[in-house]
């Protein structure tokens, strides 16, 4: 049930700061666990079926409050099912006390950034951002190696150490970051490495264009080389995660 799309309400009667409690706590839910297609986290109104339930009984909050609420909708689109609102208009109690007091939203608030952390730190995205990290470290060591150690020149030894991170990138983000999509096969991995060349050269260029653009707007100064420097990387790092589970991971339909 939503209160909060056409054809639901709330009673006219709250006062003020609890309409906007309500408002921005749910506003709050929706940014920390965006996209999602629930105009009401809090509300408690929800019907689960058997097959739901058992596959997100593992996931919910059996503290009082919202948390039992917001864990049962987050665990649902963690699992991929479909979640479908239908407007009601909420009366207010006649009864007992409102759950709506600082204890439960501390709660709730603490329960909902803990709980987003923890998903993101188990996503692929933040494994592919530290592959990413590590594929630095690699690349920086090969350089000083092929560059002081071998002497060989700065641009072989840029390429050379470059193709050795793509090379660990690859190896890591095929057994980690995507280990539920695992690449396998000699020929399939030939191929699929070949295109993660091409998607990493794409994010290059990516930053190789982030930093041009810095400089013609706003110069070349060391802090706007480095600040567009950081934009550069996390534009590429989106890039990156995108065209990997689009091309290289493609996650098959069931």
């Amino acid at each position: 049930g939503t209160r909060y799309s056409k054809g639901g309400g709330i009673p006219k009667e709250w006062a003020f700061y609890r309409k906007l409690i309500s408002r921005m706590g749910n506003l709050f839910v929706s940014i920390v666990f965006f996209p999602s297609p629930i105009s009401d986290w809090t509300s408690g109104y929800n019907a689960f079926s058997k097959k739901v339930y058992e596959k997100i009984k593992k996931d919910l909050s059996l503290e009082k409050g919202y948390n039992f609420m917001i864990s049962a909708k987050v665990s649902a689109l963690k699992n991929g099912f479909k979640i479908k609102e239908v407007p009601y208009v909420f009366k207010d109690r006649v009864a007992g006390e409102s759950k709506l007091g600082a204890e439960y939203m501390l709660r709730a608030l603490y329960f909902v950034v803990t709980t987003r952390i923890k998903y993101f730190v188990k996503s692929s995205f933040f494994k592919v951002a530290l592959v990413g990290a590590f594929g630095f470290v690699v690349q920086t060591v090969f350089f000083y190696l092929f560059f002081e150690i071998f002497k060989l020149f700065s641009a072989l030894s840029q390429a050379l150490s470059a193709e050795i991170a793509i090379l660990s990138n690859f190896i890591l983000n095929n057994n980690f970051s995507f280990k539920s999509h695992k690449i396998t096969g000699r020929k399939n991995l030939i191929t699929k490495f070949v295109n993660f060349n091409f998607v990493s050269l794409g994010s290059v260029f990516i930053q190789f264009l982030t930093q041009l653009a810095g400089n013609y707007f706003f110069g070349d100064s060391r802090i706007i080389v480095y600040t567009f420097y950081i934009v550069g990387v996390f534009l590429g790092l989106i890039s990156n995660f995108y065209l990997y589970k689009k091309f290289i991971w493609k996650h098959k339909k069931k």
